[in-house]
C-alpha cells in the first residue's frame, strides 16, 4: 500500500483510505472461510433433534392407539427415541454455536485491528 502510494505522484490521503478498505475486504472471504458450513450445523441440528422427538412421539403414541397402555415397553420404545435424537442434536449443536460465536467474535477483532492499523497509518501520514 504505502509503495503504491510512493510510487504514485497522484496519490492521496483519501486514495490510501480506499487502498486500505480494499485491501481489508480482500482478505475477508479467507477470514470467513468455512463459517458458512459450521453455521448451517449449528442451526440445523436443533432442528434435526427436535424432527427426531417429534416422530419418536408420534411412534409412542401410533403404539397406544394399536396397543393400549398395558404395555409399557411399546411406549418406551418411542419415547426412547424421541430423547435420543434430543440429546443427539444438542450434543451436536451446543459446541457448534460455541465455536461459530467464538470464531465470528475472532473474525470482527482481526478486522477492528486491521482498520484501526490502517487508520493509524493513515493519520501518521496526515501530519
Amino acid at each position: 500500500l504505502l509503495l503504491q502510494c510512493t510510487k504514485n505522484k497522484d496519490c492521496n490521503i483519501v486514495h490510501m483510505e480506499e487502498k486500505a478498505r480494499e485491501v481489508g475486504l480482500a482478505q475477508l472471504p479467507r477470514l470467513e472461510r468455512g463459517m458458512w458450513l459450521l453455521g448451517i450445523v449449528a442451526h440445523t441440528t436443533p432442528l434435526l433433534g427436535l424432527l427426531g422427538t417429534v416422530t419418536g412421539m408420534i411412534q409412542a403414541f401410533h403404539a397406544i392407539a394399536s396397543y393400549g397402555t398395558g404395555d409399557p415397553s411399546v411406549l418406551a420404545e418411542g419415547i426412547s427415541k424421541a430423547l435420543i435424537t434430543t440429546a443427539g442434536g444438542l450434543t451436536v449443536a451446543i459446541p457448534a454455536v460455541i465455536f461459530y460465536n467464538y470464531f465470528n467474535k475472532r473474525i470482527d477483532t482481526v478486522i477492528n485491528n486491521m482498520e484501526k492499523s490502517s487508520v493509524e497509518m493513515i493519520n501518521f501520514f496526515r501530519k
